[in-house]
């Protein structure tokens, strides 16, 4: 199986919002009218600095699925820690810890890390300051500035694994760890946090799994993010808008740059050109 490493960095500052700049695709009419999903990612996106969804922008996703659009996540968090959005905004379709698990009608699909691949993760988180193994059930194990013991006993007795969760961990130990393990790793550069699901399962491939499922077509579908993982969601979509707060690849790579996700992003965007064509 192939394996894939995607770094960004946070940034400290919100980048400026799309009023007044060149835009490169405006979404014409035709692919307004066409639009059956919407994706958005949470972090930077979807969520204010204060990790709410904010009213206008609540109010602009529910109309558009009154229009008759479905609405779906495609986020790093998992079942649990998505979960209090998953309540609010109720999505009919959810890709979550970074396309390590689907959900989707009355389906859910799970891809666990195998236990080889846990083993050697487990190997190289050694000494981190922090690492998370994040369960199948939504449960998760905690260990702060673990040893390798302790972090390979975790990994053998561990249920089926999601995704494992590393704070502090070198750029050099993650590519080691990904090359050898075959496990798909995001990351931030400047924590540095790292993230290891199943080779394979990103925000791309669970995008394209869940448009699959629902026998929609590239361009029926409009993407939202801020960070260079969520090209991922870009791509499959065929249309992709990145926050006016999005770093330089992710504006670089989309069709539209909206408002800052402090200044209802999504809402400016779904307002301006999409609700007027449903």
């Amino acid at each position: 199986m192939g394996c894939g490493i995607t770094g960004y960095s946070r940034r400290k500052e919100a980048l400026p919002g799309g009023k007044g700049m060149v835009q490169k695709h405006r979404m014409t009419s035709e692919q307004a009218r066409a639009l059956k999903w919407i994706f958005t990612d949470l972090d930077g996106t979807l969520l204010s600095g204060e990790k709410k969804i904010l009213k206008r922008t609540l109010d602009a996703l529910l109309a558009c699925r009154a229009a008759g659009i479905r609405l779906a996540f495609a986020t790093g968090r998992n079942f649990v820690t998505a979960g209090s959005y998953r309540e609010i905004l109720q999505p009919e379709g959810c890709v979550l810890a970074y396309g390590a698990q689907l959900f989707y009608g009355e389906r859910r699909e799970d891809y666990p890390l195998r236990k080889e691949s846990l083993m050697r993760i487990a190997g190289q988180a050694a000494g981190c300051s922090r690492v998370d193994f994040w369960y199948r059930d939504g449960t998760s194990l905690e260990m702060h500035s673990p040893d390798r013991e302790t972090l390979e006993k975790a990994a053998l007795d561990a249920p089926d694994t999601l995704s494992v969760a590393c704070w502090g961990m070198p750029v050099s130990r993650v590519l080691e760890t990904e090359i050898r393990s075959s496990a798909t790793a995001t990351h931030y550069v400047g924590d540095i946090w790292v993230n290891f699901c199943t080779a394979g399962r990103n925000k791309e491939q669970g995008v394209r799994d869940l448009l699959a499922a629902f026998g929609c077509r590239k361009g029926e579908a409009v993407g939202f993010g801020d960070e260079d993982c969520d090209l991922g969601i870009f791509r499959p979509c065929g249309f992709g808008v990145a926050m006016g707060n999005a770093d330089g690849a992710t504006r670089d790579g989309a069709d539209w740059i909206t408002e800052s996700n402090d200044a209802d992003g999504i809402a400016v965007f779904l307002e301006e050109q999409v609700l007027p064509y449903r």
